[in-house]
């Protein structure tokens, strides 16, 4: 009788530790801790070399300076595009433009890519999309597909919105959403695109009081600036409102890790920040401004990852990744199939063995502008695609300059600034990379012009307003 209760006890202890663990592991993924809740935080035109994260003496990041403590930083993250809607598109089907159809701002979503939220709406999870221009508008672009909630409330009517009008609402959903239930959480914030007006609390921080006088214009007006040469003083201005925008930008992004933390919810989630491109300042001729050029300063953006539970934290890395592999990431984390058609990897392996430099070949593309190059301005058709493929140290770019078409190389690892072609000193390498391209290209159906209907009034005067058509 006595073992008899003995063994009863030990099965009881033995069971009491097995389900236990089973609910100590119940969000545990393979190799790691999987997450129950993805925030997605995108910020518009946000450059990487403006963070104190990656190097930029400017505090104008502190909430992400103090998230990437607890998270991982990649420091050679790529844009799909240097356009919102077709980078955006990227992010969330885990498809180069060529493979989601949405090359241009106001080009829509092909009906057989599926989308994130559907993914994660098919497996239980609650998605909510809250953005902040006209650029992301679900009518025009589709994107909103597979979120049960996608809001774009007063961007309809005034094509933009403040970070801190996004985050409010996005606050307040936080409050309300159901915490027993996975969701889907994905922010976008249009600060700090052109023209950089954020409230003078930020707006002055970086600006000292001899040039806190000039603002930014409209682009009509900062055109007028371009033409007639901008002062010294001008720039030096624009871009310290510019830094003033990032700024604005991080408070409203503390903001929402606070109401996380507060509700619970951050400390089992996969957070993810980035933004879709970056910002010419006073790179190029045609500054303060992006689109048009596939150009580092537009190409490569900040890009940190917190993993749950802060997994991997503190770890940096080198390897090249971009916007196709946020989506992999995400079933990866959340132990879902990673479709073998997708282009992209987890980011989460390359976390797990903070990858060196790798040969990786990475497209990006942008929308054909002439006026923006000057020294292509006569020859360039408008309306179609520059694209762009990347293996370090190597980028070439193949502009749409009718049959003959126009190659640039350049060897980012001893010319960063890109300031001399090279193509015709290495025809190996331009040759080489040029036939990859054109399989790339082809592979999308070889369109090089945009496949999309005409846009009607009402999107043609919000791509206007934001300085996307000219």
């Amino acid at each position: 009788m006595k073992r008899r209760a003995q063994f009863f006890v030990a099965a009881t202890i033995a069971l009491t530790i097995s389900v236990l663990g089973l609910q100590s592991c119940k969000w545990k993924g393979e190799g790691g801790v999987k997450a129950r809740h993805v925030i997605l935080i995108s910020v518009d035109t946000l450059r990487r070399d403006r963070l104190p994260i990656y190097g930029h003496p400017r505090d104008t990041a502190p909430n992400l300076t103090a998230f990437a403590g607890s998270a991982v930083v990649f420091d050679n993250a790529v844009a799909a595009a240097v356009n919102t809607a077709p980078s955006h598109a990227s992010i969330l089907t885990g498809l180069y433009p060529v493979g989601h159809g949405v090359f241009f701002n106001g080009s829509r979503l092909l009906d057989t890519v599926n989308t994130l939220g559907e993914k994660l709406k098919a497996h239980g999870f609650h998605t909510a999309g809250f953005v902040s221009s006209h650029t992301m508008l679900d009518e025009t672009t589709g994107l909103g597909r597979g979120f049960d909630l996608y809001s774009s409330r007063e961007v309809t009517t005034k094509n933009e919105k403040t970070a801190e009008q996004t985050c409010s609402e996005v606050e307040a959903w936080i409050h309300a959403v159901d915490p027993n239930r996975p969701f889907l959480l994905f922010v976008h914030l249009f600060d700090p695109h052109y023209p950089y007006r954020s409230p003078a609390s930020h707006a002055h921080q970086f600006l000292p009081p001899e040039l806190r006088r000039h603002s930014c214009p409209g682009y009509g007006g900062l055109h007028e600036m371009r033409s007639r040469g901008m002062t010294e003083a001008e720039i030096e201005a624009f871009k310290g409102l510019y830094d003033g925008e990032v700024l604005y930008a991080d408070s409203c992004v503390g903001r929402l890790f606070d109401t996380l933390k507060s509700r619970g919810h951050f400390e089992h989630s996969l957070v993810i920040f980035l933004s879709d491109h970056g910002e010419t300042l006073d790179e190029r001729f045609h500054m303060f401004d992006h689109g048009g050029q596939i150009t580092e300063e537009q190409v490569r953006i900040p890009l940190v990852v917190r993993f749950p539970e802060g997994e991997f934290a503190g770890r940096r890395v080198s390897a090249e990744v971009h916007h196709i592999d946020i989506l992999p990431t995400i079933l990866h984390v959340l132990n879902l199939p990673v479709p073998d058609s997708l282009p992209g990897r987890s980011l989460k392996g390359m976390a797990l063995r903070s990858e060196s430099r790798e040969e990786r070949r990475l497209f990006t593309i942008a929308r054909s502008e002439p006026s923006r190059i000057p020294a292509l301005q006569g020859r360039m058709e408008r309306r179609q695609i520059i694209d762009s493929v990347r293996l370090m140290p190597y980028k070439l770019v193949r502009y749409p300059t009718g049959s003959d078409l126009t190659l640039e190389l350049f060897n980012l690892d001893k010319d960063p600034g890109e300031t001399e072609n090279i193509a015709g000193k290495e025809p190996e390498v331009t040759e080489r990379l040029h036939r990859r391209l054109k399989v790339w290209s082809e592979a999308g159906g070889g369109k090089r012009q945009e496949r999309q209907p005409a846009m009607s009034p009402e999107e043609e005067r919000g791509l206007r307003a934001l300085g996307y058509i000219q």
